[in-house]
């Protein structure tokens, strides 16, 4: 009886928070229509709380869901005369018409820099494309490096202040979401009239002004010529210093109002990659998207090989051969209906070669180890993705999203370890199908309800084979002789199926303030085997007793959300909750029996928002995680080959790790200000994570995970970009850094405290004038320490001054230098490398140019970096390609 009462209490209130009363009116000025107001609504008494809301190009303004009583209206703008006006409303609806006086002010200082911003809306910042062209740009991506604010990674990553954006759109209208990458790196620059910031952006039309967004999207808008009919641009290059290398690229776009196409084609072998960063494209990751489900679910890495080279340019090291062809579209054949396709097929051929020297030294441990590498990587890629929205009504919209992915894999190592050479085979598959199905229903004007159910299924068999047996005596304890072992090889399946559901409702109370609260159920099924195998002269074949798996890994998590914001004019308050019941089961086929266990997990977080004056805002959050790990490669009872003569077991049960965490990040300006700048810092602490015990050897390396206690880390950002009047342009300081506590173990020895700091400055100018002539120039510190009993360091440098001039009208010319130091350490000498490009651009036509380019032309052939880890410091070299002049013309239409 009490529970009936109580739901019955519960539907009352609810039923009675969409009983809205409403005040609204229309704004009226004697020449102009003043859009833009901020109108506040406050109670005279004080109990009602205070409201604020903003007029449209109409001028009409609107407050629902306002009690009865006495209110002040309060009318402001720089435009135009202050105005207050006392209400009293005892009805459902207020209707009011209101008269503003234009008013004049006379400004003490007007900052107006050559780039202008332009604000079209109180959440939309839009950009002049053509204020930043300097006339080398080719790409969206080599637009956009040039305007203040934003930041793009080496992986075309892109960052507006301190957050990645959510997707580009072209015209509104999105084909990548946050696969975005393989757009703005391939589309020309050509056709693009403005680029549109969008803030507080919101993915579903339904919850605009009703979730509480952080969210920041950018829209291209193209030239009034480039609409509605096709566009593009057509490049070709051959190398002429050597002959061999070559670059073919066609982008095809037309953008109606009910169709919109676009197609691409590349082909190259200069080093380029055409797929760069496009995980978020093939994987579901939309963390802090309502009705979201079954993020970031895929089978775990195994046997990776791929060069990694800090703070440098990955072209320069890269042997390739890409082909790519993508058609995506977007059909609109109803109001109501809307189809996005998007489908490409890939084929890939990397090489690298790396040279390296690790020197391993804790306590008695002491061995060194030289290792030669050549790598080939050669990928087959197929994907495709296609998206259906559909409207039954005004106010509800039902989303699919399908996507179907094949990846095949056939990697070749040909390696030589302390003078034994072998051949190393790996085969990949990957088959992928991940299906999402929405529902999404706006229940009034602030309150949403969405629904999601998501189905994920892959399947990613490895096969791995060596030629050679390279580690010692690791089997003599089973009788196996190393002599007599010929061949080696490992067979894995790795497979996952997934099932989740969520229902969450969105809305905002009667002062406006965000609510959010969501169910959720997710079924997880994971299977990993594995089977190691040696193999005689005679064919005889041998599986070590500790070396193969049979697991099969079941979860079952329920989870309770709830979030809440309070809100007053200069402080918000979000404090949210996760609640979590995991029911998991662990299953060793090899066992006599499954081990299984039900956790409650909880997860309390606070957020906090004071804006300490009009420029500037200081935002904090506090949480506390209780996770288990989802990997299966965590809980593996027996040993499996992770590559690069490593073997690795997991846990013999699945913990719960749990994490404290704050942080705080300090806004002062915007974008659009003189003078822009980001402070940021944090500090964690795992109460209980994993770890590694070693057992390092010369010839192999067995590493049994453990769990330790308190691991910590600390870290900064600091963002600082200031427009120079007198120097007109743009000065960029960034300091970073982290420092990180935690224990590993060397079998035989007690648990070793590891100590590592990582140190970053860097300062960098663009200049944005008016002349033929720009530069930019950038200097940047690296320097990284690790303790493990002794202090290890490796420090370096690179500076970059590039050039960009117009010598006539028919005439650009670029030259990009790059010069890297290395200070002298304990395990590297110092060392310089100095990288120069050089390009001249000779326009034929307006949208025609040939391009002469010379990439690396002092003709660096290898590059030498030291790289820090646990146990050991190596010294890693890379064959870089050689000098290539190149000769190629570029059409635009």
């Amino acid at each position: 009886m009490v529970r009936i009462s109580l739901l019955l209490l519960f539907l009352i209130q609810f039923s009675q928070s969409y009983c809205q009363t409403l005040i609204r009116g229309k704004v009226t000025a004697p020449s102009s229509i003043p859009a833009g107001i901020r109108v506040n609504l406050v109670a005279e008494n004080g109990s009602g709380g205070s409201h604020y809301s903003f007029t449209d190009a109409k001028g009409m303004f609107l407050f629902s869901g306002v009690s009865h009583g006495n209110y002040t209206l309060l009318f402001q703008s720089l435009a135009y005369k202050s105005l207050s006006r006392s209400i009293h409303l005892n009805s459902d609806t207020l209707e009011l018409s209101i008269e503003l006086e234009e008013s004049s002010i006379q400004l003490q200082e007007v900052y107006v820099a050559p780039k202008k911003f332009i604000r079209a809306g109180r959440d939309t910042i839009e950009l002049d494309a053509k204020n930043y062209l300097q006339g080398e740009e080719r790409t969206v991506e080599d637009l956009l490096r040039k305007i203040p604010g934003m930041q793009i990674s080496e992986n075309g990553t892109i960052k507006v202040g301190n957050k990645e954006i959510e997707k580009v759109m072209v015209e509104g209208d999105d084909l990548f979401g946050k696969g975005y990458k393989l757009l703005t790196q391939n589309l020309t620059v050509h056709p693009i009239e403005k680029v549109q910031v969008l803030q507080r952006y919101s993915n579903n039309k339904h919850l605009k002004g009703v979730e509480h967004s952080e969210k920041i999207a950018l829209n291209l808008t193209l030239k009034s010529e480039s609409k509605s009919q096709w566009v593009g641009s057509i490049d070709a290059a051959a190398s002429v210093i050597p002959t061999e290398f070559y670059n073919a690229q066609a982008n095809l776009m037309n953008f109606g109002k009910k169709t919109k196409y676009y197609l691409l084609g590349s082909a190259n072998n200069n080093g380029l990659e055409t797929l760069r960063g496009i995980d978020h494209l093939i994987l579901s990751q939309d963390p802090n998207e309502p009705g979201q489900v079954g993020l970031q679910v895929s089978t775990p890495s195994l046997l990776e090989n791929k060069p990694s080279l800090n703070e440098f340019d990955p072209q320069r090291s890269n042997f390739n051969n890409d082909k790519l062809l993508s058609f995506n579209g977007i059909f609109s054949p109803r109001k109501d209906l809307k189809i996005k396709w998007l489908g490409f097929g890939n084929s890939k051929k990397n090489i690298f070669v790396r040279r390296s020297l690790s020197e391993y030294a804790i306590e008695d441990v002491k061995f060194t180890n030289h290792e030669d590498l050549h790598y080939t990587n050669s990928d087959i890629n197929y994907f495709s993705k296609i998206e259906m929205q559909y409207d039954p009504s005004k106010n509800s919209t039902i989303t699919y999203i399908g996507t179907l992915g094949n990846i095949k894999a056939n990697d070749i190592g040909e390696l030589t370890f302390n003078g034994i050479g072998s051949l190393e085979t790996i085969k990949k598959r990957s088959l992928l199908s991940n299906h999402l199905l929405s529902y999404t229903q706006k229940l009034a004007e602030r309150a949403v309800l969405v629904s999601s159910f998501r189905w994920i299924r892959q399947r990613s068999p490895i096969n791995y084979a060596v030629d050679q047996y390279l580690y010692g005596d690791l089997f003599e304890a089973e009788g196996i002789k190393a002599d007599s072992i010929k061949n080696v090889w490992q067979d894995t399946e790795n497979n996952v199926d997934y099932y989740g559901m969520i229902t969450e409702l969105v809305k905002r109370d009667a002062k406006g303030n965000p609510f959010s609260a969501s169910i959720a159920h997710e079924i997880t099924f994971r299977g990993f085997n594995s089977a190691f195998y040696l193999m005689n002269g005679s064919g005889e074949t041998y599986r070590p007793k500790d070396f193969f798996n049979r697991l099969n890994f079941e979860e079952h998590n329920t989870a309770l959300s709830a979030q809440y914001t309070w809100k007053s004019r200069r402080l918000e308050l979000t404090p949210s909750i996760t609640a979590r019941l995991l029911h998991s089961t662990l299953q060793d086929k090899l066992a006599p029996q499954a081990q299984s266990s039900i956790n409650k997990l909880w997860s309390p977080k606070a957020t906090i928002l004071w804006r300490t004056h009009s420029k500037g805002e200081l935002r904090s959050e506090v949480s506390y995680q209780m996770n288990m790990s989802q990997s299966a490669l965590d809980v593996l009872p027996n040993f499996v080959y992770k590559g690069n003569r490593t073997f690795s077991s997991g846990l013999k049960e699945n913990p719960i790790l749990d994490i404290f965490s704050v942080n705080a990040v300090y806004t002062l300006g915007k974008m659009t200000d003189k003078l822009y700048t980001i402070l940021s810092g944090g500090y964690s602490q795992q109460f209980d994570y994993i770890g590694q015990q070693q057992e390092l050897n010369p010839d192999y390396n067995r590493n049994n995970l453990v769990l330790f206690k308190n691991r910590t880390l600390t870290y900064f950002n600091a963002q600082l970009n200031y427009f120079v009047a007198g120097i007109k342009g743009n000065i960029r300081l960034t300091a970073d850094g982290q420092l990180a506590n935690y224990q590993t173990q060397v079998k035989g020895l007690p648990p070793l405290p590891i100590q590592t700091a990582v140190y970053q400055v860097s300062l960098d100018y663009r200049s944005v004038w008016e002349s033929p002539f720009n530069i930019f120039t950038g200097l940047q510190f690296y320097n990284s320490i690790l303790r493990n009993g002794s202090t290890r360091s490796v420090v370096q440098s690179k500076f970059e001054a590039n050039i960009n001039a117009r010598l006539s009208k028919k005439i650009r010319t670029s030259l990009k230098n790059e010069l890297y130091r290395f200070e002298k350490g304990q395990y590297s000498p110092g060392q310089y490398y100095l990288f120069s490009d050089f390009s001249l651009q000779y326009f034929i036509l307006k949208k025609m140019q040939l391009e002469l380019t010379a990439k690396n032309i002092f003709n660096v052939d290898t590059f030498t970096q030291s790289v820090l880890s646990d146990s050991h410091q190596s010294t890693q070299s890379y064959a870089l390609r050689p000098r290539q002049v190149m000769l190629g013309l570029n059409l635009s239409f």
